[in-house]
């Protein structure tokens, strides 16, 4: 199955041999004619590659030849490559003026030589070529690439609008879909809603239940059900609509007859119509079948099943539900349904290795149902240990019918986005992939083909993931800060598809691996091994292969130069080579013989002291990953010959002193994460000054830029502006850092007026979504902050001398706001009103503002927080050592607070700014003898740390926080029962705290009681109670807190006796709760005494 990608590498051939580049080397090296030879030969067996390749799925004999014309590509693509580096070698030298050795090189004699070298390779390969065509013993048509992607027919079994036998987890889905079946709000006369998920999740089920609904049954009118599979004939959709409603089939007719036919039965009908799985992604296909539906009554309803988002977004759908996994519970429901018989588990042993199954299933219900039918003949437990520890992946490949389900997804791919996503089987089951990185790696094998070159490799490649995700090839993907796609998973039913349809030409090696064939191109090394290298020998005889991959790193297993030095030396065709975490000393000088490589990751060698020059001669080289090597000293002072080089990571190489003259030059950089001004004059001959950022503007992501050491150089005003970042209009996170060596820093007074000049001459592009500034040592903020108006977060770290902030709150997508060590900030704004005060900002943290009053300065009055605009969408507030804090603006959304070394009216002022208050929304303070004048506080996180003067929670505020969900209280010395209790005190306002979840005292020595109170609090599920050594007893009303879960009781030195077993005499008080832990002992687990 591998051989479907052989299409794509004779086309990939045919472009380089059509190419200006290859035309220039072919006549100065006189084998122009050789080339062209090649490339007729490969476009004459080109023209019958795509019919082959549909043959290879029944025909060994089909799938054998192509197996052998995809090594012989495979080869002239190398071939060609290296062509192509000799190209760049010449450039790179002429451009450097090297220009004896480029005489040399390229001298009339070496140049006869090496012309006549490669015309024997180029013969050698047509030659190999043209034997293989002949060698066909089988009839394949000429097929062009267009037919290839129109929609085939393929087999499935038909569905039907009969629900299965057994339905497990989908009535809250039917709900919605029946509810959104019955909404009146759709504008369209006959709306189309949409099911999308992976095959085998339980669409069709979910639409069969949708169908069969007793309450949909009696509403519409008409309901017709087709399964319309790949192919969307939409004539054939017509037929079987007509004899759906007629119970006539009418094959022969007219399209205009049928039409006819199908409107005299539906026109002016309530109706419903499911598609069930719809394949098709041509509007005008859809457009044409739509139109053929009018005439029905408003409420008509389609549904439409597909795993194509795409599919549902062309037919204009007004909802696209978007189908889960059956949940832990239902996934074992299911299961016991299947596997035994009544339903009935016959041991724990068959429950604890059938949850073990299930989990392998991912709450995929077609996969639980083909597993659970397989076990339900096999009884004993060693059966279904042998299963599970031998079988299951077998049964996934060959004897369920998953994959070929899944496969019919693959089957649909366009051909490029097939080698995309056979490569993600190098990646273990459930590993959280970068799509950055990902997408680096399908650069790096040439999958990503860009149009023209004004396109963008990591904008295309994206394109093809979002292409896969859409098709619900990917999973569980997380964004960044910015709303970028950062990271994905692969179901492992994805993953094991990958796996089948990569075939030989990726492997997976482990200790356990005797054999890789020698064919194949990709290789990842499992972590399962206390000794990774012991696959070298296995992997070396691999000597044609592209991909060397160390998904987890082999930190255990550190590689030794001689095995660097074999892998650098045999393995000479790779473009990929990631040694990240491998424990490499020291990189050799014959790296230089991967010249194809395109991307190398040597991130996390912590002992890395230098890179060796000979790295520059790999010119090919795109994506250069040295992250985390914190004994890095320098980069090649020649880095400037890696012309291709895209990604430059630098992240955490602290001891990196300087960035080499020339870097500038590599304009093709789209990522340097770090850059920085040499330290000291005895590097400044090879060292690059900020100037060298000039012509990047390709620069995206983030980049951080260490300015002390200009700072401390005296550089001008030019220098600075040399930088150019205001045309760096694609960065999205800019980190200025004034920071310098302890031992380096002199006369920072002198410093302030340069370090303001710095700064107002590196204004960013006001595209900036996020800034940075480290030890600012200047007063003012430059002119340009306003103009920021796409920023997203600012912090300000160690700026000591800041005494107010730039005006921040006009900034309309400002979401976060940190300062910390800011010791002479005595406001965050400056006086002055704004019509827009901070109206997106959603975290705030103030860490370390001993002078910090309050929010904003005003003259002629002494402004309270009453008078100050709300802060309406904060959510998350944090304030540390900031103990001079008296102003703040309310906060009618906030729902974590983290207060550290602050005092107790601190704690009660902000407490009474989170109320919500009905009658006006300007006040702050709360009148607990008004209960009808406070809505309530949004507040659901409290943690307060350190309050030295805190001897009670303000209780009267209690029954405003019903959305409290957590409490945690840590090292507040003074804390005696964590509320002001009397006699007679019913701590009725506790009944406020009715979310109350989790409470946590920790570190309080006064502390001798439990609250009263808490028992009021019914929905406690976890108390952790530590370091409180004067407590003695828990009440007896903990007995009443019937839905406490978790009790944890640490270094409580006069309570911990009492409880260590169930002969203690309080025990009935805590027995209830299901899971105690005492000094980390497990008491009881589960409902189960463990002692």
């Amino acid at each position: 199955m591998a051989e479907a990608v052989v299409f794509n590498i004779a086309e990939e051939i045919i472009k380089k041999l059509g190419s200006r580049g290859l035309e220039e080397i072919g006549l100065w090296w006189g084998v122009k004619d050789e080339i062209e030879k090649l490339k007729k030969t490969v476009s004459m067996i080109k023209a019958v590659l795509l019919h082959a390749e549909e043959q290879s799925s029944v025909s060994n004999e089909v799938q054998e030849w192509l197996g052998m014309l995809k090594e012989a590509f495979y080869d002239a693509d190398d071939l060609l490559d290296d062509f192509s580096t000799e190209k760049l070698r010449r450039q790179v030298m002429s451009g450097n003026r090297i220009m004896k050795e480029v005489r040399l090189f390229f001298s009339h004699s070496n140049k006869l030589v090496y012309g006549f070298k490669m015309g024997h390779k180029i013969k050698e390969i047509r030659d190999r070529l043209a034997e293989i065509a002949l060698d066909r013993k089988f009839h394949l048509e000429e097929r062009q690439k267009e037919t290839s992607e129109t929609e085939m027919i393929r087999e499935r079994e038909q569905t039907h609008s009969s629900l299965p036998e057994v339905v497990v987890g989908r009535e809250e889905d039917k709900n919605k879909i029946v509810e959104l079946l019955f909404c009146s709000n759709f504008e369209e006369n006959v709306p189309v809603i949409s099911v999308v998920g992976i095959g085998g999740l339980g669409k069709t089920t979910l639409a069969q239940l949708v169908y069969n609904n007793q309450k949909v049954k009696t509403h519409f009118e008409l309901k017709l059900w087709i399964c319309v599979s790949d192919n969307f004939d939409v004539k054939l959709i017509v037929e079987k609509l007509v004899e759906s409603v007629t119970g006539d089939r009418r094959s022969n007719l007219e399209m205009d007859t049928l039409k006819n036919i199908l409107h005299e039965n539906i026109i002016g009908k309530n109706y419903l119509i499911v598609l069930d799985d719809v394949w098709n992604e041509d509007p005008a296909k859809w457009f044409r079948l739509k139109d053929l539906l009018v005439g029905g009554a408003r409420g008509s309803r389609i549904i439409i099943t597909t795993r194509l988002k795409r599919v549902a977004e062309i037919t204009r759908s007004v909802s696209i539900y978007e189908l889960q996994g059956l949940s832990e519970i239902e996934s074992w429901s299911l299961f016991k349904q299947m596997a035994f018989k009544r339903g009935q588990v016959p041991s724990p042993s068959h429950e604890a290795i059938g949850k073990e199954i299930v989990a392998k299933c991912a709450g995929v219900p077609l996969a639980i149902r083909a597993i659970g039918a397989l076990l339900y003949y096999r009884n004993t437990e060693s059966e279904w240990l042998s299963f599970k520890n031998k079988e299951l992946s077998k049964v996934d490949q060959q004897e369920s019918n998953i994959l070929p389900t899944l496969k019919l997804s693959y089957n649909h791919l366009p051909s490029h986005l097939k080698q995309c996503f056979a490569y993600c089987r190098l990646f273990p089951k459930d590993y959280k992939i970068n799509v950055q990185t990902l997408i680096h790696l399908w650069m790096a094998q040439g999958y990503i083909v860009l149009s023209d070159p004004s396109q963008c490799f990591e904008e295309i490649g994206l394109a093809y993931f979002t292409d896969l995700l859409s098709r619900s090839f990917f999973q569980e993907v997380e964004n960044d800060r910015w709303g970028n796609i950062e990271s994905c998973k692969m179901h492992d039913l994805m993953h094991d598809l990958a796996a089948l349809v990569s075939g030989g030409a990726s492997a997976v090696l482990d200790s356990n691996v005797a054999y890789v064939d020698e064919r194949t191109r990709h290789i990842s090394i499992a972590s399962n091994s206390d000794s990774r290298w012991e696959v070298l020998p296995s992997l070396l005889k691999v000597r044609k292969a592209r991909s060397l991959l160390l998904p987890n790193g082999s930190k255990w297993s550190e590689i030794q130069e001689d095995q660097c030095h074999l892998i650098f030396s045999k393995l000479r065709r790779l473009r990929v080579l990631d040694l990240h975490d491998s424990g490499i000393e020291m990189v050799l000088s014959s790296v230089d013989k991967l010249k194809h490589l395109r991307y190398l990751d040597l991130s996390g060698n912590e002992r890395i002291k230098i890179l060796p020059d000979s790295i520059t001669r790999l010119q090919n080289l795109q994506i250069l990953k040295l992250v985390e090597c914190m004994a890095l000293e320098q980069l090649p002072k020649d880095i400037k010959k890696l012309v291709n080089l895209r990604q430059l990571s630098l992240e955490s190489c602290y001891s990196l002193s300087h960035m080499p003259r020339g870097i500038g030059k590599l304009t093709c950089l789209e990522k340097l994460s770090n850059f920085l001004v040499a330290r000291d004059s005895s590097v400044s001959k090879h060292s690059g000054g900020l100037d060298e950022l000039h012509a990047l503007n390709n620069l995206k992501g983030t980049l951080r830029i260490s300015l002390g050491y200009a700072v401390k150089n005296r550089a001008s005003a030019s220098d600075f502006k040399a930088a150019n970042l205001k045309e760096k209009q694609h960065l999205q996170l800019l980190s200025l850092d004034w920071s310098q060596l302890e031992n380096d820093i002199d006369d920072v007074a002198n410093d302030v007026d340069i370090e303001e000049m710095s700064l107002e001459n590196l204004r960013p592009h006001q595209n900036l979504r996020g800034l940075l500034l480290w030890d600012y040592s200047g007063v003012k903020s430059p002119s340009w902050f306003p103009s920021l108006v796409n920023l997203m977060s600012i912090s300000f770290l160690n700026c000591k001398n800041i005494q107010h902030l730039p005006s921040l709150d006009i900034l309309p997508s400002l979401e976060g706001l940190e300062i910390e060590e800011s010791t002479n900030l005595v406001y965050i704004d400056t006086e002055g009103e704004s019509t827009l005060f901070f109206p997106s900002l959603k975290y705030l943290f103030l860490r370390n503002c001993p002078n910090l009053k309050g929010w904003r300065r005003c003259s002629g009055d002494n402004r309270t927080a009453a008078e100050l605009l709300p802060l309406r969408c904060l959510s998350d507030f944090e304030i540390h050592s900031c103990r001079n804090l008296t102003s703040i603006p309310p906060l009618p959304s906030l729902e974590r607070l983290r207060l550290e070394k602050s005092s107790m009216s601190s704690l009660e002022q902000i407490l009474n700014l989170t109320i919500s208050v009905s009658n006006s929304s300007s006040s702050s303070s709360f009148h607990p003898s008004s209960p009808l004048s406070y809505a309530g506080s949004q507040l659901k996180s409290l943690t307060v740390w350190e309050i030295e003067d805190l001897e009670f929670l303000p209780e009267e505020l209690l029954p405003c926080f019903t959305s409290l969900q957590e409490v945690s209280i840590f090292d507040c010395s003074r804390l005696t029962t964590a509320a002001s209790e009397g006699e007679n005190d019913d701590n009725e306002q506790w009944k406020g705290l009715k979310s109350l979840h989790t409470l946590r005292l920790v570190g309080i020595p006064e502390l001798v009681a439990i609250p009263k109170g808490l028992q009021h609090a019914t929905a406690l599920r976890c108390l952790i109670i530590e370091r409180c050594h004067s407590l003695m007893s828990l009440p007896e009303w903990m007995a009443n807190l019937t839905g406490l879960q978790y009790l944890s009781i640490y270094a409580c030195s006069r309570l911990n006796e009492r409880w260590r077993n169930k002969m203690g005499e309080g025990w009935h008080k805590i027995s209830h709760i299901p899971n105690i832990q005492i000094d980390s002992r497990t008491i009881q687990q589960n409902g189960l005494y463990q002692l």
